[in-house]
């Protein structure tokens, strides 16, 4: 999983249990390098996230590894 606030981002790996902060200053977002590793599945539908409207998408892992979810500020 994935959260950013435009700032930082922290990357949760669910099986190493880890979470990374880095700076998102001068980055994408990670969304176009995570398009490298996932396929878009399909669209879940929306949700707030704090107080923001976003699209819930699915990712699938190209190499097999499974899938995840991103949340997507509509603005």
């Amino acid at each position: 999983m994935t959260v950013s606030n435009g700032k930082k981002i922290w990357t949760y790996d669910e099986r190493a249990n880890v979470v990374h902060v880095e700076n998102a200053t001068g980055k994408a977002l990670d969304f176009i390098e995570a398009l490298k590793l996932y396929d878009v599945k399909h669209q879940l539908g929306s949700e707030e996230i704090a107080g923001r409207d976003c699209y819930v998408i699915e990712l699938k892992s190209k190499s097999g590894l499974g899938t995840g979810k991103r949340w997507i500020d509509k603005q």
